[in-house]
C-alpha cells in the first residue's frame, strides 16, 4: 500500500546520497588546485575557486527552468533519475582534467544536468497531504544541508587518507547508489499535470512572474547569501587552525559532521514551525540568527568557537530553503508547480553566480574573512526583504488558499 511517509523517506535518502556525493568533491577543490595545478598564490587560488563555483551555478541558471518544465510533462521521478545518473558519470571526471579551466567546464556540465532538488521538492509537494506539507518539505530540504555537511566530513577524511582524487571517485559511487534508490524505491503517485501533452521548449528570455516577482527576487538574494561563504570555509578553517592542508581538511570534516546534526535539526524544526506559525516571521528569525552567527565566524580565531558558530549558523540556515519553497508551493497551482520550482532554482543560481563573482573579487583583494562578514550582513538584511515581499505576496497560513483562488 502506498504511504506518502515512506515516499518522503526514500526521496530524502536519494537526495541525501546525491548531495553527499557532490559535497565530497567540492570542499577539497581549493587543495586540489594547489596540489594538482600548483596554484599556491592565494589570489589565483581564490579566483579559480570562484570560477568553478560560477560555472556550476551558470549551468543551473540556464537549464533549471527546462528541467522543471520537463518534470511537469514527463514526471518528477524521471527527472530525479536523470539528474542522479548524469552526475554519477560526470563527477569523477573532475579528478582527471588537466587544468582548472577544464574543471570549470565539467562543473558547468554537472550544473546543466542537475535538477534533483527541483524534482524532489515538486514530487513531495504534490504527493504529500497539505496539512503535512511543511514538515515533509522541511525534512526533504534537510537532506540537502545534511548531505552537504556529511560530504564535507567524508570528503575531508577520504582526501586525507586516500588522496584528494579519491573524493571525486567516491562521490560518483554515492550518486550511483542514489540513482538505484530513485529507480526502484521512489514512487510518483500523482501523474504529471501535463502528461501526454506535446512538450515545447520555453522561449528564451526573462519570464513574466506577475505576483511572484518579489518572491523570485527574494530567491536570487537568498541564493547569494547562502552560497557566498561556502566555497571558502575550508580556507577559513586553515586560517584558524594555522597548519597544513591535510590538518585543515580533517578539521573541516569534523566541523562539518557536527554541523550536519544541527542541519538535520534545523530542517525539521523550521519546517514544523512553518506548519504552525506565520512563515514570513519564521524566515525573518532564520535570517537574523544565521547572519549573526556568520559574522561571528569572520572574527573567529578559536577552533571550539568556530565549531559552535558554524553549528548555530547551519541550524538556522538549514530552514531557509524549505520555508521559501513552502511559500512557493502554497501560492502556485499544482499544474505549474514544477516549472515555478525550476524558475526558483534558476533565480537562486543567479544569486550563486553573484556570490561566485563576489568571491572571485572580494576573496582575492580583501581576504577570506571579509567574505564571512559581508555574507553575515547580507543575511541579516534578508529579514527586511522578506518583510516587504510578504506585503506583495502574503505567506499562506495553515494551508490557506492561493492568492489566485482568493481573487
Amino acid at each position: 500500500m502506498y504511504s506518502w511517509r515512506w515516499n518522503v523517506f526514500w526521496v530524502w535518502c536519494s537526495l541525501f546520497l546525491a548531495v553527499t556525493g557532490y559535497s565530497q568533491a567540492y570542499p577539497v577543490i581549493p587543495f586540489f588546485l594547489e596540489e594538482r595545478y600548483g596554484l599556491s598564490s592565494p589570489e589565483t587560488r581564490n579566483f579559480y575557486i570562484g570560477m568553478i563555483a560560477f560555472a556550476g551555478n551558470l549551468g543551473f541558471l540556464i537549464f533549471s527552468p527546462f528541467w522543471g518544465r520537463a518534470a511537469d510533462y514527463f514526471g518528477r521521478k524521471k527527472m530525479i533519475v536523470r539528474s542522479n545518473l548524469s552526475a554519477a558519470l560526470l563527477l569523477p571526471l573532475m579528478a582527471f582534467v588537466p587544468g582548472p579551466g577544464l574543471m570549470a567546464g565539467v562543473r558547468f556540465l554537472i550544473g546543466s544536468m542537475g535538477g534533483i532538488n527541483v524534482a524532489s521538492m515538486t514530487l513531495v509537494a504534490c504527493s504529500t497531504p497539505e496539512e503535512h506539507r511543511g514538515t515533509a518539505m522541511g525534512a526533504v530540504s534537510s537532506a540537502v544541508f545534511t548531505g552537504t555537511l556529511t560530504g564535507n566530513v567524508a570528503g575531508g577524511l577520504i582526501a586525507g587518507i586516500f588522496g584528494i582524487q579519491t573524493a571525486f571517485l567516491s562521490g560518483g559511487g554515492l550518486l550511483t547508489l542514489a540513482t538505484l534508490i530513485s529507480i526502484f524505491l521512489i514512487r510518483e503517485n500523482v501523474p504529471p499535470p501535463h502528461a501526454g501533452e506535446k512538450f515545447t521548449i520555453p522561449k528564451p528570455g526573462i519570464p513574466k512572474f506577475g505576483i511572484y516577482t518579489g518572491l523570485m527576487l527574494l530567491m536570487v538574494y537568498m541564493g547569494n547569501v547562502q552560497q557566498l561563504d561556502t566555497p571558502f570555509f575550508p580556507i577559513l578553517v586553515k586560517l584558524v587552525v594555522g597548519s597544513d592542508a591535510a590538518t585543515a581538511l580533517y578539521w573541516n570534516g569534523v566541523i562539518g559532521g557536527a554541523a550536519a546534526a544541527a542541519g538535520i535539526a534545523g530542517g525539521f524544526v523550521f519546517g514544523w514551525c512553518t506548519d504552525h506559525f506565520h512563515g514570513n516571521r519564521v524566515a525573518m528569525a532564520i535570517s537574523a540568527g544565521g547572519g549573526t552567527a556568520l559574522i561571528l565566524q569572520a572574527f573567529c580565531n578559536s577552533l571550539p568557537m568556530l565549531f559552535a558558530e558554524r553549528m548555530l549558523m547551519i541550524f538556522f540556515v538549514s530552514g531557509l530553503s524549505p520555508v521559501m519553497q513552502i511559500w512557493l508551493s502554497l501560492t502556485t497551482r499544482q499544474e505549474d508547480r514544477g516549472q515555478f520550482f525550476g524558475y526558483a532554482v534558476s533565480c537562486r543560481a543567479v544569486g550563486w553566480i553573484v556570490a561566485g563573482a563576489i568571491g572571485m573579487s572580494a576573496g582575492a583583494f580583501f581576504g577570506t574573512r571579509t567574505l564571512f562578514a559581508l555574507g553575515g550582513g547580507l543575511m541579516i538584511l534578508l529579514a527586511i526583504i522578506v518583510f516587504f515581499v510578504h506585503k506583495q505576496l502574503p505567506f499562506p497560513f495553515h494551508g490557506t488558499e492561493t492568492k489566485e483562488e482568493r481573487s
